[in-house]
């Protein structure tokens, strides 16, 4: 089996950030959030309407600077953490959760939480019900 360099993996997560990317700014607010977390603590990811929930069916992280950061995600900015991970620099994840959803208390917003000030791609696609 054949080892693949970090490097080679970080082109991977950076060409499906890229294609992420132009499809949000194609798509405009129909359902594809894309942010940058850089400061410790809570960043907002999708900000729900009054009234409905948001349905989580896609979800990327990526850290693209240089050290270690401890990521999750929240329901709210006081929810507890889910999907939590521990990203090298230059290293992601993708989470599918298409089929099985993660559907937010109503009136929440999506939040990313960072351990320490870093630099953290955040795409997440999903829809408001």
């Amino acid at each position: 089996m054949s080892q693949i360099t970090w490097e080679r993996r970080h082109e991977a997560f950076k060409a499906i950030w890229e294609k992420l990317d132009a499809l949000a700014k194609a798509l405009g607010s129909s359902g594809i959030d894309c942010v940058q977390a850089t400061a410790a603590g809570n960043t907002t990811v999708h900000t729900t309407t009054s009234g409905k929930s948001f349905k989580v069916k896609f979800i990327m992280l990526f850290n693209s600077g240089a050290g270690s950061v401890t990521v999750y995600l929240r329901d709210g900015a006081s929810g507890a953490a889910k999907f939590q991970a521990t990203l090298t620099a230059n290293t992601g994840i993708t989470i599918n959760l298409l089929g099985c959803n993660w559907q937010l208390t109503q009136g929440n917003n999506l939040v990313v939480n960072l351990s320490v000030a870093g630099t953290v791609d955040v795409t997440v696609l999903g829809e408001e019900a």
